[in-house]
């Protein structure tokens, strides 16, 4: 155990009062007064730590995977484990905790060391994890060592964690109760950081040598023909089939593999080669890490007697399936655009929130103000913030609830906002619809200021109703805006919602393991979700809190949530439901071509005709 003198608790509290401290001791090291100076200069500044960058690289996933896997097998050899370890990336950010004692999580807590937050000196004071960033080496920080009083009964040991380019890439961080502090845990911090950066450093070996192992599994069948691609390498065994590829047969089941790698759809589908000859082509994920590194594609042709049947197709029931054999496309060329229009037309009635992304995508694209309207919960604001990161930096992105905005202080502050500090700038009002008419015009004055200045900021508004009611005290800012895009609420957006709710699970629980049955989504297509997905987000929460881990299945749903599953056609769904009979109609039930002539994914069309209840049309 290793204690503190007070000599350390009587330097920092001189140096608070705004004494000196004229030279290091031996009680006091040069990094922690250094540290000390820092934090009391910029003390007033720690607001400015509040903008973060939000987007993920390559290399901080390399991080976060490595570091999780090491701090796993950890706590698994050690169960009575009582410390905390911590990692935070080359910014400072805390990107993974795990904690082996409840007092020692709360302590953390409590001095807003969680997950996502910025461990920056200028806003946690002088601690372990920043300073090992600094000076790239390891180090201890312990009990009266830190800046902050909530940090005064912890003791942090650091080690910095080095990617594949020598760099330092991220810290990790062993923490303990200052009573239970020992020296042993700056090596512990050492050894668990070299575990890190050899999984980093080994990864990309192991990620491609994970393909290759996948690869070769499918290979041994000889009537097969198989490739396997990360986007960049290429694994096939066409070297010994020269006699069965023809012309650009490879560059096109290279494409093929690539799409369904970029898009995440992997199926097995009947696709077309070049020749005329049609093969089935069969897309599995590769995984490493748990997440998707590649797929490999399996081609099984087709013999004669399954393609051609005097000089046609077969047409099994079920088949759903295409002319076989080459066309001759010159016959439809004058269609052409009339097909591409019905499509477009089809597109937007059977997927409204993919047109409203696109229109957002471009007003933010050419810097065009709009407002947002749709029912409150659709993520309105979220989806504004995450199409302007995508597009350039996320920094410099502030929201603003306008039950409390306050004109006067924001417009003060964007005034002041240079080009160098900010070259893109987004603001997000939300909740307009909230606004009185003083308020409105305050803030009409407010962005007019704004519009004035130099570079000024993109401004979106979200109204949480789903459509414009001109007589509202909002109306008044309607010149401000270039046009109103409606977002379509979540009952209309059935294809994601298994989707949206993976990737909410994601977010709320971290700490545990999670996996969505095909019944559950069913279920969870099946419902109308007035609250949209706020409602769908606190469904999942209660799962979370009432289940420990392991695949959610629909006994594991509130059950008042889910009494009546039976949803009520909206005018909408009745639109989206004859749009669909209709195309059947007209392919005469051939559910492959309707898909083609919806523009939509044929698993999207299966689901749509389940969930509208259509028969079989033949």
């Amino acid at each position: 155990m290793t204690s503190i003198s007070p000599e350390v608790y009587v330097a920092r509290l001189s140096m608070e009062k705004g004494d000196t401290v004229a030279a290091p001791s031996e009680h006091v090291r040069a990094d922690i007064l250094s540290s000390w100076s820092r934090c009391k200069n910029h003390n007033r500044d720690s607001k400015l730590r509040d903008v973060h960058d939000f987007q993920e690289r390559p290399g901080r996933a390399q991080l976060i995977d490595a570091a999780q896997a090491v701090l796993s097998s950890f706590f698994e050899s050690d169960p009575d484990c009582r410390s905390s370890v911590v990692v935070v990336d080359c910014n400072s950010r805390l990107r993974l905790r795990r904690d082996g004692d409840e007092s020692l999580e709360y302590v953390l807590n409590a001095a807003g060391m969680t997950l996502g937050s910025d461990a920056h000196e200028l806003r946690l004071g002088t601690n372990a994890g920043h300073l090992s960033l600094l000076m790239e080496c390891a180090v201890a920080v312990v009990g009266a060592e830190h800046w902050k009083v909530e940090l005064s009964t912890i003791a942090e040991a650091a080690s910095p964690i080095r990617g594949i380019d020598g760099s330092v890439s991220g810290a990790i961080v062993v923490i303990n109760h200052v009573s239970e502090h020992s020296p042993m845990a700056v090596s512990v911090s050492k050894f668990l950081a070299q575990q890190v950066q050899s999984l980093i450093v080994d990864a990309d070996r192991r990620r491609i040598g994970a393909l290759a192992e996948f690869f070769a599994s499918k290979t041994h069948a000889e009537d097969r023909i198989v490739l396997a691609t990360d986007g960049t390498h290429l694994f096939t065994n066409m070297s010994t089939r020269h006699s069965e590829v023809f012309g650009g047969e490879l560059d096109v089941l290279i494409s093929h593999a690539r799409t369904a790698l970029m898009n995440g759809h992997f199926e097995s589908c009947r696709i077309e080669l070049p020749g005329g000859e049609h093969a089935i082509a069969d897309v599995e994920p590769v995984f490493f890490l748990g997440d998707v590194t590649g797929c490999v594609l399996t081609l099984t042709r087709e013999s004669i007697e399954d393609v051609l049947v005097g000089g046609g197709s077969i047409r099994g029931q079920g088949a759903h399936i295409g002319r076989a054999g080459p066309r001759d496309y010159t016959t439809s060329l004058a269609n052409i655009d009339r097909h591409r229009q019905a499509q477009d037309r089809n597109q937007v009635l059977l997927n409204p929130y993919v047109r409203a992304r696109e229109v957002v995508a471009a007003n933010i694209a050419e810097q065009r103000n709009h407002l947002l309207a749709g029912e409150p919960g659709t993520g309105k604001s979220t989806l504004a913030a995450e199409i302007f990161s995508a597009q350039g930096s996320s920094t410099g992105i502030e929201t603003i609830n306008c039950a409390r905005f306050d004109c006067s202080a924001v417009l003060d502050r964007w005034s002041k906002c240079t080009r160098d500090q900010a070259p893109r700038r987004l603001l997000i009002l939300r909740s307009m619809n909230s606004l009185d008419v003083n308020e409105s015009r305050a803030l009409d004055g407010a962005l007019t200021a704004l519009a004035g200045t130099a570079d000024p900021p993109l401004v979106i508004g979200c109204v949480d109703t789903p459509a414009i009611d001109p007589s509202r005290p909002y109306a008044l800012l309607a010149s401000h805006f270039h046009e109103v895009v409606r977002i379509p609420a979540l009952r209309y957006r059935v294809d994601d919602i298994g989707d949206i709710a993976r990737s909410i699970l994601r977010d709320i629980s971290i700490r545990h393991s999670f996996r969505l049955g095909m019944q559950v989504v069913r279920v969870l297509e099946g419902y109308s979700w007035p609250g949209n997905i706020s409602e769908l987000k606190d469904v999942l929460k209660h799962v979370v809190a009432n289940k420990p881990f392991g695949e959610i299945q629909p006994l594991d749903l509130p059950r008042l949530h889910f009494r009546d599953a039976t949803r009520k056609l909206s005018p909408l769904d009745a639109a989206q439901c004859e749009t669909i009979i209709q195309a059947l109609y007209e392919v005469k039930g051939n559910r492959y071509e309707a898909a083609a002539l919806l523009g939509i994914g044929r698993s999207s069309l299966y689901r749509k005709i389940d969930a509208f209840g259509i028969s079989y049309i033949g």
